[in-house]
């Protein structure tokens, strides 16, 4: 089983297409900064490349950002299908009227030929207002050939209701009634409605984070594989966004961007088999009567027959089904179970997109807030000796609810893919550290004492059992390593590169690495040889580091620990835990120049330091920070902040240079902030420190750092609780605090 990874996408108005720099790079904008503000879902026309060119990759950019008003709160699905229309014409028995207002069917009407108006209480000036109606859409069908095709319209305006006139405090004083002309009533006619069918094709399914915590500027870009769907995205094509939130949610960019080229396998035909929401648990209407076995008819041209299943588990009954139970399904082919598929996400607490607010570290049923549904793929048969037809069954896990209130949104879909397009393809598909990506946020930055790990996978029919890797730094001379192992075809492999120069503490760079000679002979197809990342190595601190802790109070037992580790050898040098409820840690760590990772780990909750849900909110959150002894803070997390939610683990990777180097002494200076007392916001005067970058950090009478910004003149107050603060501002050369107020 190969286990893909996807993201959310969401589609605006008709596109256009652009060419990129490089001549091969075609880009579809598809949506630019559009706001979901409530649930639904839009229907938008793309114009994609057409069949003449063929893609080593699709790829699918999607952006979140935060809008003026704050990211959505609450963790909802999101996605978008592909609709194909087949040009199958289908139908339906519905009710056919002789009428409808407004486009729906009303068994009985009271209208008016005339304009008819409608009085209220004007609070403002205390008399009664009358307003004019809108106009009604009367629509006739009178041609029983043809019942649903309107035959006639007309406009009315409603009637048969009463309007009042009111008195100077709003009292009704009178009433009349507004009679119409006409009374209809509705006759109803069992009739077959016909359409063309559409075939939904789900491209991915996101769920949004809990973005209420998050900055202003937040804004993050999610990047997937979509080259199966290639036959597919081919000219005119109709995308259908869906979003199930019932209030605002981001702001969302979405591109696809499409790379000429010959991908591992072409998959030229996709065939939809299960689509829905289907309720589990129901003794009385199993979710298997809707997943039911499935034919998949022969195809010659078929080497590789894959089934993709999408699948997450939402809404919850007394055991917490289904988002928070814990089931494994299987797949069965031709009447045996050949996989099983443990639909359960107990990785939550170390989601990239951290820290949030609200619940994210729980484990869930296939899904995390703030990150994509994984789609598993298995390969299901080989059809040229098979027979006519292989079986697919996709089966849960037994199981009845007290009551069912929970369900599962299965998407399952069928690639049919060519064989192999190189015989000999080594490929490079990512770097995991160092870098700046998202994904690997957890376990970034790295410093020079630390291995680059990057990812190969085999691209080709020829099982790879060694490969040279060159990497090196932006420009700088070349490195070469010998990987040896054993990857099947599609499979892929980290790779442990030796440490490396990385450059100076607090500057940003670029990784290359470059594949060549598999097995020893030459790579078929060099288009896919090559990757990059940028990356940020971690400042340089003095040697003597402060670190405190106070660990958080609520109901549940304390699981805190946490461990430095030095960066070269990977050994653990300091290392602390066992603590008690609400208990202060403090220690002095005299270190060595050279590369360490302090990680701090909640082995119990997951919730990091601020359990808030736990004891019906009676907590108290906890706080940790690490400084040098010239007051520069490493990290500094109050459990007044969204920082303190962080999950199961959080890292800060340093660097500590020579005593000697690191400057001492920093000018003490003056600077002004108004108002103060402050309510919402407070401005600065800051041009004591001339043009030279400022940190200004707001702490609370007891030490603990409340908020911390950048190179910003005015600062949000308005979240502080009311009382006095020590504002301290701080450049490289200079430093100045004052007292302020808040009301």
């Amino acid at each position: 089983m190969k286990r893909l990874t996807f993201s959310l996408l969401l589609l605006s108005v008709f596109s256009s297409l652009s060419l990129a720099v490089t001549g091969d790079t075609t880009k579809v904008v598809v949506m630019d900064k559009y706001l979901w503000t409530w649930n639904g879902f839009q229907d938008r026309r793309v114009l994609c490349p057409d069949s003449t060119k063929t893609f080593e990759r699709i790829l699918l950019k999607y952006t979140l950002t935060c809008p003026s008003g704050g990211c959505g709160e609450w963790d909802y699905t999101t996605g978008i299908v592909l609709r194909k229309y087949t040009g199958i014409i289908d139908s339906t028995l519905r009710d056919a009227a002789n009428f409808t207002i407004n486009g729906a069917i009303q068994d009985t009407a009271v209208v008016s030929e005339d304009t008819t108006f409608t009085t209220s209480f004007n609070t403002t000036t205390k008399k009664t207002d009358t307003t004019a109606n809108p106009t009604l859409l009367l629509e006739w069908y009178d041609d029983p050939n043809l019942p649903f095709t309107p035959t006639d319209n007309d406009r009315a305006w409603k009637a048969g209701y009463w309007n009042y006139l009111y008195d100077a405090t709003g009292a009704k004083i009178d009433s009349f009634y507004v009679a119409g002309d006409t009374t209809l009533y509705a006759v109803r006619t069992p009739a077959y409605f016909k359409y063309e069918r559409i075939d939904p094709y789900e491209l991915t399914r996101y769920i949004t984070p809990y973005g209420k915590g998050f900055p202003k500027d937040w804004t993050r870009t999610w990047t997937m594989d979509i080259t199966e769907f290639s036959s597919l995205l081919r000219d005119s094509v109709e995308l259908r966004s869906f979003y199930d939130g019932w209030s605002q949610g981001s702001l969302y960019t979405l591109e696809l961007v499409f790379i000429e080229g010959t991908p591992p396998r072409t998959t030229y035909k996709v065939e939809q088999i299960y689509n829905g929401y289907f309720t589990y648990g129901n003794p009385d209407n199993s979710i298997e009567n809707y997943l039911t076995e499935k034919k998949l008819y022969r195809d010659e041209n078929a080497d590789f027959v894959t089934l993709r299943l999408t699948v997450s588990g939402h809404g919850s009954d007394a055991n917490g089904a289904c988002e928070f139970i814990d089931k494994t399904h299987s797949i069965w082919v031709n009447g045996s179970e050949r996989y099983s598929q443990h639909l359960w996400r107990d990785d939550c607490g170390v989601n990239p997109t951290y820290p949030q607010t609200g619940t994210f570290w729980f484990p869930r049923a296939g899904w995390c807030p703030g990150d994509l549904v994984f789609p598993f793929d298995y390969e299901v048969g080989h059809f040229g000796n098979k027979g006519d037809s292989i079986a697919v069954d996709y089966n849960m896990e037994e199981y009845e609810s007290p009551n069912p209130s929970g369900g599962y949104n299965v998407h399952g879909l069928v690639f049919y893919s060519s064989a192999p397009n190189h015989t000999l393809d080594a490929a490079a598909v990512d770097i995991r550290q160092p870098t700046s990506d998202y994904r690997h946020a957890r376990t970034n930055p790295i410093c020079s004492d630390m291995s680059p790990i990057v990812v190969i996978r085999n691209d080709g029919k020829t099982p790879v059992t060694s490969c040279g890797i060159n990497y090196w730094i932006d420009d700088g001379p070349r490195n070469d390593f010998i990987w040896q192992g054993n990857l099947d075809f599609l499979e892929t492999a980290d790779v442990v590169i030796p440490d490396m120069y990385l450059g100076e503490p607090g500057t940003q760079h670029t990784f290359n690495i470059k594949v060549h000679y598999p097995n020893q002979g030459d790579d078929q197809y060099e288009n896919n040889d090559f990757y990059s990342t940028t990356y940020t190595v971690p400042k340089t601190y003095s040697n003597k580091i402060a670190f405190s802790l106070r660990t958080d109070v609520c109901a549940e037992p304390n699981a805190i620990r946490w461990e430095l580790v030095d960066g070269g050898s990977g050994a653990v040098i300091h290392q602390g835990g066992d603590y008690e409820d609400g208990q202060q840690v403090r220690d002095t760590f005299l270190l060595d120049q050279g590369c360490y990772r302090f990680t701090i780990y909640d082995d119990g909750l997951g919730e990091g330091l601020r359990p808030w849900i736990y004891g019906n909110g009676n907590f108290t959150a906890g706080a940790y920070s690490l400084r040098d002894d010239k007051n520069a803070y490493l990290i500094n997390v109050s459990g007044n902040s969204n920082a303190a939610n962080f999950g199961n683990m959080q890292s800060t990777t340093f660097n500590v240079g020579n005593p000697s180097s690191v400057e001492v002494v920093k000018a003490a200076t003056t600077f002004s902030l108004y108002p103060n007392p402050a309510t919402e916001s407070v401005s600065f005067d800051l041009s004591a420190f001339g043009e030279e970058p400022v940190t200004i950090t707001i702490y609370d009478m007891l030490g603990n750092a409340v908020l911390i910004a950048e190179d910003v003149q005015t600062l949000d107050v308005g979240s502080l609780a009311a009382g006095s603060y020590v504002v301290r501002v701080e450049s490289d050369k200079a430093r100045g605090s004052i007292m302020m107020v808040k009301e």
